[in-house]
């Protein structure tokens, strides 16, 4: 499963570090502007679960279950000693369920995220984090007209909480391993045409409105580099 795969990726990283540290003496972190690439893990629980369709009259769209898969991602920020910025760039293409039919799908988000860290005259440090993320889907055969398949998109919202460890590995490298928890949902849906408001869609062709975000949350590890320039 993709969640073992990068956990024993996160093992490894948090071992290369501290062999890394064994044979080199410890020196402050390069601080500076930075470009980085990290893996995200993706395992989306809550309404998307792949047993919901909502409707906009004659408009289908079936809520997909997505199936789990780490996400690459590439950021820029600023590093000091105490706290870090970075803006990344999440993209992950999955499988998703659609009406209990695996059909391609495409993750991607743009985040903004903020770290502090602990104990600063260490050479691995505890951090903190705290962003928020613009994530869109983009189903294949998500929705549905009068029997024809579509394409079906979304775009949500959600805040990321995380903690972990961060050590520098070389002169201008640092390394980073931990979890994250995204918390949010999706607000905004369409079918290969004009959008709608997740919240006026209907449960059901001409039932009750949904009258809500869905709801959604990830929990799963996050490792990467970064290079200071």
């Amino acid at each position: 499963m993709p969640s073992i795969r990068s956990g024993l990726a996160a093992l490894a990283l948090i071992a290369a570090l501290a062999v890394s540290l064994l044979a080199q003496d410890a020196k402050p972190a390069g601080e500076g502007f930075f470009i980085a690439a990290s893996g995200y893990d993706l395992a989306y629980k809550g309404d998307l679960d792949g047993k919901l369709t909502l409707w906009h009259f004659d408009l289908a769209f079936h809520i997909p279950k997505l199936g789990e898969k780490t996400s690459i991602a590439f950021g820029f920020g600023y590093i000091h000693a105490s706290w870090l910025w970075e803006i990344s760039y999440l993209r992950s293409n999955l499988t998703a369920s659609v009406e209990e039919r695996d059909t391609p799908a495409l993750f991607q988000a743009v985040q903004i995220t903020g770290r502090s860290f602990f104990l600063k005259e260490f050479p691995v440090k505890p951090y903190v984090s705290l962003g928020i993320s613009v994530p869109w889907l983009q189903i294949d055969n998500g929705a549905e007209l009068n029997g024809q398949k579509l394409k079906a998109s979304y775009i949500g919202m959600e805040a990321v909480i995380g903690a972990g460890l961060a050590a520098r590995i070389g002169p201008v490298v640092f390394a980073h391993a931990g979890a994250s928890w995204r918390l949010g949902g999706f607000f905004y849906t369409s079918g290969e045409g004009k959008g709608r408001d997740i919240t006026t869609l209907s449960v059901g062709q001409g039932g009750p409105r949904w009258g809500r975000w869905l709801r959604t949350s990830s929990l799963g590890l996050i490792f990467g580099l970064g290079f200071v320039f």
